[in-house]
């Protein structure tokens, strides 16, 4: 349905793989960002297929040279959670050129795959945001309904309050694949969080991420 002819699987370092592996045969992500598949990469590959890292009680393992990944990728990284076939697609939108990216990408997957899409702006409480939250999300419904009418296609939006991370971890429960964009190499402190980072490695199913310059 994609039209993909050849694809890379990428797993953490240290995964066991078979010599017998089905084709694609994985390609280990090395434990620093220094030993990242650089022959991977060369190839230009249209997406990037990962295993999802897993979560303990002290957090994400294998992030650290997930984020190299991200940062160096030139192609979307699909990090994979099995929740496939995508039928439901989840796209968080917001004010800034970003998350447009985003929102492009979803539809470009959605119409090769014949999912629908749901686009979600979270905005600040109001008695954080005032009155501002509620004339950006004005902004966004109407830019959203504009990008739908442009491409002949029906998208669900919803607009909630509250963290934007928790909040699509919450709404992506009900989706197959959420799809986000990020500034490459965009600084990941508390202060200053790399919100479409966090979203792609926390949530629930599989998680489309592409970085841009």
């Amino acid at each position: 349905l994609s039209g993909i002819t050849r694809f890379h699987r990428v797993v953490p370092y240290g995964t066991p793989v078979p010599p017998d592996a089905p084709s694609p045969t994985p390609v280990p992500l090395g434990p620093t960002p220094a030993e990242l598949p650089d022959p991977m990469l060369a190839t230009k590959p249209g997406v990037l297929v990962l295993q999802a890292p897993t979560r303990t009680v002290l957090g994400l393992q294998d992030a650290q040279p997930l984020r190299a990944l991200y940062n160096r990728a030139r192609s979307p990284v699909l990090l994979s959670r099995g929740s496939h076939p995508y039928r439901s697609i989840l796209v968080p939108v917001g004010g800034t050129a970003t998350s447009w990216h985003g929102l492009d990408l979803a539809i470009d997957v959605a119409r090769m795959m014949g999912a629908r899409i749901t686009a979600l702006h979270v905005t600040q409480p109001q008695f954080i945001g005032g009155s501002l939250g509620a004339e950006r999300a004005s902004a966004v419904v109407e830019k959203v309904e504009t990008v739908a009418a442009l491409y002949g296609l029906e998208l669900d939006l919803k607009v909630v309050e509250g963290n934007p991370v928790r909040a699509v971890q919450r709404e992506a429960k009900d989706h197959q694949l959420v799809v986000v964009a990020r500034r490459r190499n965009q600084a990941d402190t508390y202060f200053n969080p790399d919100v479409g980072l966090r979203i792609a490695l926390q949530v629930s199913c599989s998680s489309l991420l592409l970085s841009f310059d």
